[in-house]
C-alpha cells in the first residue's frame, strides 16, 4: 500500500520498519513494536519517528502520545476524530506531518489536530477523496515533503 515509500526513506538515509498492525491491533502491539525498533541497535532512539495511514495513524498518534520513544508523527488520512484529538494534547510538543483528501472526511479529522497541536505542524492536502497511503498515488512529491519534514525535525546524527 506504501508503494516506494520504505526504499525512499532509506535512501534519504533512514531506517524504516514496515509493519502491517490488524486493524483494531492495541496499544500493547504499537509499544511492542516501538520498543523493538528503538533496541535493535542500528537505530538512533533520538530520532525515531512513526508514519500511520487511517486506522493505523489513529494508533500511532495514540500509541506516540503516551511513549517519549516516539519524536515526530506522520499521519494519512487519521480517522477517529476524538481518539486523536485527545492524543494530540500527549503528544504535543512534538512535530506533526498531516496529510489528508481534501474530499474525504479525514480532513476535518485533520484540522481538528491542526486546532489543538502545540509543535511544529505541516499539512499537505491531497486534492480528491482518497485516503490513507493511496494519496502517495495521488501525489508522488508527498513522500518528498515527507522526507524533508523529518530531516527538518529529527535532530542530527551525532
Amino acid at each position: 500500500a506504501w508503494l516506494d515509500l520504505p526504499l525512499r526513506l532509506q535512501a534519504a538515509g533512514y531506517t524504516a520498519l514496515a509493519m502491517d498492525l490488524p486493524v483494531g491491533a492495541a496499544l500493547t502491539d504499537f509499544e511492542a513494536m516501538i520498543r523493538a525498533l528503538s533496541e535493535t541497535g542500528t537505530v538512533d532512539p533520538g530520532r525515531i519517528a512513526v508514519v500511520g495511514a487511517e486506522s493505523g495513524a489513529d494508533l500511532a498518534l495514540t500509541g506516540c502520545a503516551n511513549n517519549l520513544l516516539c519524536d515526530a508523527a506522520a499521519l494519512f488520512s487519521p480517522v477517529q476524530q476524538a481518539a486523536v484529538r485527545a492524543a494530540t494534547f500527549g503528544f504535543n510538543p512534538r512535530p506533526l506531518f498531516l496529510s489528508a483528501g481534501s474530499g474525504d472526511a479525514s480532513a476535518s479529522v485533520v484540522e481538528s489536530i491542526r486546532a489543538v497541536a502545540t509543535g511544529t505542524v505541516v499539512l499537505e492536502t491531497v486534492s480528491g477523496s482518497r485516503r490513507g497511503a493511496a494519496l502517495i498515488g495521488v501525489q508522488p512529491d508527498l513522500v518528498d515533503r515527507l522526507i524533508a519534514f523529518l530531516d527538518d525535525q529529527l535532530p542530527p546524527i551525532q
